[in-house]
């Protein structure tokens, strides 16, 4: 449930033309709980009279979601995003983020070193993925990891939203980019530049 108040406050943060359509109620980020849920949200959203847009993490789940929507035929042609990072072959939002934002209180709250896994094969991996690899290297206990990794998300993405309009890569913000510009263009919203 973060990755929409960390997309909000990206565009509060970055974009004043979409900030005016979020005061206003044009523009929302609601969470899926879950990519699994991507097609019963976009159902009840477009019963609303909604133009809903997808931005999901590029990984199994994310992908199989997007897939049964399109199967499904709930979203508009180019009206899906992934949190895709080039080199991963799964990654999340927090893949995206920069990681000094995020890593030493990161190391404090785990009890661990630092977050690169020592397993060439584990840096290939998704954030979540590589976070559990670091805890599982650093002797934590299996019963532990899932609260650990929301603990450690949940952390992350507020340590994040303190810095919303640059706590994101730039050589890796592509896909939020993407997702500005297509907002941009789907609610008729120029750059004050352009204006």
């Amino acid at each position: 449930p973060g990755d929409e108040r960390l997309l909000t406050a990206y565009v509060k943060a970055r974009e004043p033309r979409l900030a005016k359509t979020l005061a206003s109620g044009r523009l929302r980020f609601f969470p899926l709980n879950g990519a699994g849920n991507l097609p019963h949200q976009l159902r009840f959203y477009q019963a609303l009279v909604c133009s809903p847009i997808a931005f999901v993490d590029h990984d199994a789940e994310g992908n199989a979601a997007l897939e049964k929507a399109r199967k499904d035929g709930l979203l508009d042609t180019g009206a899906e995003f992934c949190a895709s990072k080039p080199g991963l072959t799964e990654s999340e939002l927090e893949d995206l983020l920069d990681p000094s934002l995020y890593a030493a209180d990161l190391c404090q709250l785990l009890g661990v070193p630092g977050l690169k896994p020592k397993s060439a094969k584990s840096a290939k991996l998704k954030w979540s993925d590589r976070l559990l690899a670091v805890l599982l290297e650093n002797g934590k206990p299996k019963g532990d990891l899932d609260r650990l990794l929301r603990e450690a998300k949940f952390k992350a993405n507020q340590l994040a939203l303190g810095s919303a309009g640059t706590c994101f890569v730039p050589a890796l913000a592509g896909p939020i980019e993407a997702l500005m510009a297509y907002l941009k263009a789907r609610l008729g919203v120029t750059d004050e530049a352009a204006a």
